[in-house]
């Protein structure tokens, strides 16, 4: 080859060299963004439990009550 035409296996050097920074940073930034991503959504199940935990709070009493009021029922129709 000359002197004048450079070799392709260098240029693939000197590219992954002038790419690695670039590349490194992306990957940080990659992992930052999917770090935000668990930690919201780790928040966003933790509401959700809660939600439903208080929900099922309420179905129970909801349920006591009616089960109260058919007892109730029973008692003054079986009288």
């Amino acid at each position: 080859m000359s002197e004048d035409v450079p070799n392709p296996s260098t240029w693939k050097a000197k590219a992954k060299k002038l790419a690695a920074p670039v590349v490194d940073r992306a990957r940080h930034e990659m992992m930052r963004v999917a770090g935000t991503e668990i930690e919201a959504l780790r928040t966003e199940i933790a509401q959700l439990r809660d939600e439903l935990d208080r929900q099922r709070a309420e179905h129970s009493a909801a349920i006591a009550a009616l089960s109260e009021e058919l007892a109730a029922s029973r008692s003054q129709n079986g009288s």
